[in-house]
């Protein structure tokens, strides 16, 4: 165990203040250090990405863990890499990871290629129920991908999400870019604390389409709805984010 002290440079006080640093010091693995900072280099304790996707092995979707570490990453939320049918990795990669566990069995496991929401028969509620009690500490909820499919597809998964998430008592995060449902029906049926993830998308459904969209997700924001960015390749448009942004919707901080 050692220390590394930092001299110099600019930090954040408590109250979110950029000010001049004159000593940080941490605990290391290494050895002890001294570094000595210039006047424009900025310190964190450490960066939250609220949403990202831990590839495990070749054929799935997202970063790896070391990659997330060396961008700053120290407290993350994997949001529906994995399905509730695989099993939950340890977190010893990164300790600070929380999973949400997507109602598809393997989640984004065969990503890029679309997979239909299969339904849920009482053995897999079961086996729902049981994954989360045995792993709650590592869970933070249910994820749901909406507009990948049809218009049949989205309700169904939308409120088996909402049954599911009930149940086992947790929140619900909805993917809503290209959602075949209208946005106002997507908040109107959750509940505090869930989450709405890509909210400001501009591809089919986003929530500036309309006056009652905007009026209906300024609600929902009242309620206790989540708004994540989740930004992603082609999940943000800012027209989308200026007009929500306009009308006083902002993401969650």
């Amino acid at each position: 165990m050692g220390t590394w002290q930092f001299e110099g440079g600019l930090k954040f006080d408590r109250n979110g203040s950029l000010v001049m640093n004159t000593r940080w010091t941490i605990t290391t693995q290494d050895d002890d250090q001294e570094f000595s900072l210039r006047n424009t280099d900025l310190l964190l304790p450490g960066l939250a990405d609220f949403h990202d996707h831990i590839h495990r092995s070749t054929h799935t979707l997202g970063v790896s863990p070391h990659a997330l570490l060396r961008s700053g990453v120290l407290v993350g939320g994997d949001a529906g890499t994995i399905g509730w049918r695989d099993p939950v990795p340890t977190r010893k990669s990164l300790p600070n990871l929380k999973l949400w566990i997507s109602l598809l069995p393997h989640g984004l496991k065969h990503h890029p290629t679309i997979v239909a929401f299969p339904g849920l028969n009482t053995s897999d509620t079961q086996h729902i129920e049981h994954v989360i009690e045995q792993h709650r500490h590592d869970i933070a909820g249910i994820k749901i991908r909406l507009g990948q499919i049809d218009a049949a597809d989205d309700p169904r998964l939308l409120k088996t999400g909402i049954l599911i998430a009930e149940q086992v008592h947790v929140p619900l995060m909805v993917h809503v870019s290209g959602s075949f449902l209208p946005p106002e029906s997507i908040v109107e049926s959750l509940r505090p604390g869930d989450v709405i993830t890509h909210a400001f998308h501009g591809l089919r459904g986003h929530f500036a389409q309309s006056s009652s969209a905007i009026k209906s997700l300024e609600d929902g924001v009242k309620r206790g709805i989540w708004l994540d960015v989740g930004q992603g390749s082609r999940h943000f448009s800012w027209r989308t984010f200026h007009r929500l942004t306009a009308a006083g919707i902002a993401p969650h901080k």
